[in-house]
């Protein structure tokens, strides 16, 4: 089983939190319940890629594939912004300038939904990033990475090509 399709199927699943333990199967949970997310058990050597590969999901090509799947009439120089908002937020987290809530694929997944929908850009982020943290302080230092990668009042149409 591959990364990728684990996220996929989490996605599909509407799941928040991803386990992999050597010798089960994957489970996600799914509103507090756990659910398999593929019928094998992984091995050792397995759930030790999975794990690699989940800590190097955000890096380059990786994220920017995962938003292509998931989105593929997004317009090439967003994608790799968004791609990029991504990681830095994931710098801001490991430097401990913001807390781990704002550092959410689904939320951003979800944000471009929100502007696939006719949401502009800043409102969609703010929802599904920004809106995770409940310091007024971290919000804003949030808004300022944001603000480095997309555009507020950026639109579906310049968004997305279909």
């Amino acid at each position: 089983m591959e990364l990728l399709e684990i996220l996929r199927n989490t996605l599909e699943l509407g799941g928040s939190d991803i386990f992999i333990v050597p010798g089960s199967q994957v489970l996600v949970k799914v509103q507090g319940q756990m659910q398999p997310v593929g019928p094998e058990r992984v091995t050792c050597d397995q759930s030790e890629k999975l794990i690699r590969q989940t800590y190097g999901l955000a890096r380059g090509r990786n994220m920017e594939r995962l938003l292509e799947e998931e989105f593929p009439t997004l317009e090439k120089k967003y994608l790799q912004q968004f791609a990029q908002l991504f990681l830095d937020l994931q710098k801001k987290c490991e430097s401990a300038e913001i807390s781990s809530k704002a550092l959410d694929l689904r939320g951003l997944l979800d944000a471009l939904r929100l502007i696939r929908r006719g949401v502009r850009a800043g409102l969609a982020l703010d929802m599904g990033i920004t809106n995770k943290a409940f310091d007024s302080y971290e919000q804003d230092l949030i808004r300022d990475v944001i603000a480095g990668r997309i555009p507020a009042k950026l639109d579906r149409a310049r968004l997305f090509t279909d």
